[in-house]
């Protein structure tokens, strides 16, 4: 620290505010300041009542001679006054990997060390896996409104080479170094919430109630049964249901999927029916192209699956009743239905089913989603607020998780043939959805490619859709027509 006595300077101003400076609403502030991104730190010192720690994204480089750093202090941090007055710090430049380190290092009362690698530096604590370590001794501060600027003299320093730096902007966390900018959004805190909000973190198929992982042992064992019909429809036809970006892949095969799971964790052992048609597709991303299953719709029998699967996954979802699918398979026969409001809108018969022996799941193409989030406002405000991608496909950098890895426990299946048939609704009998069952109904069955029925156990974990990352788009396609 200087011999010289350190400076408080009072920034705040002494000559009235204009009107407008006055008007600016703090968390309006805070809002349009986080479309800035910033790297994150975590500034930690021996003080002579043991080590302390907080984290900061106001961190920047100041002066090259002498070398100068400054990190801001919140007038409320009961951290910064044990910082102060050791004189001394360093500060850790916390790599991608670091979100709850960074959150731990926030939290108030707690033990922020607790289970954290941290090494001794020669100005204070370092966090092991940092991206980059700076020792300094603290030169100045600065009184700025409710803050303290806080100057550090670098007096060492030191870099991980090979690590990304964690990235803190529009309030969420993430790397620049290898995603592109759509996809910072989806490297969030481990603690989700929805709507309605004020309730604590939303349990679902992607965490507990106390916004922790479901662990492997919690997710247990699922059951899924299924049929599955394929059809060669009409090219010129399916193309008209993608979005921008999309174009067909190989044949123009139709895999229609009707079936249950059942026994699944997150439900305290409930299950619900499922409804989904699959074109096979690539789709032509700003930074990467993804060959796949696109799924234009998918209709779900119980809301907590819809309103989970919408939200935080992007999943087209609607609401549907299904029966328990009739199987019979002494006589090789299969059928099922999905309905709404008390409109069969859905029908599927297999029949000269027959046992597949030693029979192995399929291997699959990732699936490919589109979210879309239409804009609030008033009628003709038109556009969206979100309109992206999303998929389960593995990325170039290790994001997303591949397809075909889940193993099948006690997997039989049954091939045979079968026919499908969405049928025709009215707005009166589907107010909301005809237009989506009527889209469907007016795909031609060139011909059938085949028909299967399946029963499966699969780790319970499977279906959470954890893996599940955005794609960002090689346009906004925020203003885009569908």
């Amino acid at each position: 620290m200087r011999t010289e006595p350190v400076s408080v300077i009072d920034m705040n101003h002494t000559e009235p505010y204009s009107t407008d400076m006055n008007s600016v609403d703090a968390a309006h502030f805070r809002s349009v300041l986080s479309s800035y991104p910033t790297g994150v730190v975590v500034v930690c010192a021996d003080s002579p009542r043991g080590p302390v720690g907080m984290s900061c994204n106001s961190f920047t480089a100041v002066s090259l001679s002498p070398p100068l750093i400054a990190v801001c202090a919140a007038d409320t941090s009961t951290t910064w006054p044990g910082i102060r007055e050791a004189g001394r710090f360093c500060v850790s430049v916390l790599a991608s990997d670091s979100a709850e380190i960074c959150a731990q290092f926030a939290r108030k009362g707690a033990d922020r060390f607790a289970g954290v690698d941290v090494r001794p530096r020669s100005h204070g604590p370092a966090i092991g896996n940092a991206a980059a370590w700076l020792d300094c001794e603290l030169y100045d501060e600065i009184r700025a409104g409710d803050h303290t600027i806080a100057l550090g003299r670098v007096v060492a320093l030191e870099r991980r080479e090979e690590a990304a730096p964690l990235v803190f902007w529009a309030s969420k966390y993430g790397t620049v170094a290898s995603l592109p900018v759509e996809e910072l959004m989806m490297t969030t805190p481990s603690t989700r919430y929805r709507m309605p909000v004020g309730f604590g973190p939303a349990p679902g198929p992607r965490q507990k109630a106390d916004g922790t992982e479901w662990t492997a042992e919690q997710t247990g064992t699922m059951r899924q049964e299924f049929v599955t019909l394929d059809f060669l429809g009409r090219a010129e036809q399916l193309e008209r249901l993608l979005p921008p970006g999309f174009r067909l892949r190989g044949e123009p095969v139709v895999s229609v999927q009707l079936g249950f799971f059942r026994d699944l964790y997150w439900l305290a052992g409930r299950g619900y029916g499922v409804l989904h048609p699959l074109i096979p597709v690539t789709y032509e991303g700003r930074t990467e192209t993804i060959e796949g299953n696109y799924m234009p719709v998918i209709w779900e029998g119980l809301a907590d699956a819809v309103v989970t699967g919408r939200d935080e996954l992007g999943f087209p979802k609607l609401a549907a009743d299904f029966a328990d699918l009739d199987v019979d398979l002494e006589h090789g026969s299969v059928t099922g239905t999905a309905s709404w409001l008390g409109f069969e809108f859905f029908s599927a018969a297999l029949a000269g089913l027959t046992e597949v022996r030693d029979a192995r799941p399929p291997a699959g193409a990732p699936m490919i989603t589109f979210k879309y989030v239409p804009r609030t406002g008033r009628h003709g405000a038109g556009g969206a607020d979100i309109a992206h991608v999303t998929t389960g496909a593995a990325a170039a950098n290790g994001g997303g998780q591949a397809a075909g890895k889940n193993p099948a426990g006690g997997y039989r299946r049954w091939e045979g043939a079968g026919e499908l048939t969405w049928h025709h609704a009215k707005f009166e009998q589907l107010p909301t959805t005809f237009h989506v069952v009527n889209g469907l109904a007016d795909l031609d069955v060139v011909e059938y490619r085949g028909a299967a029925y399946f029963q499966a156990a699969l780790p319970g974990h499977v279906i959470s859709g954890d893996g599940q990352r955005i794609v960002e788009p090689a346009e906004d396609l925020r203003h885009a027509a569908f």
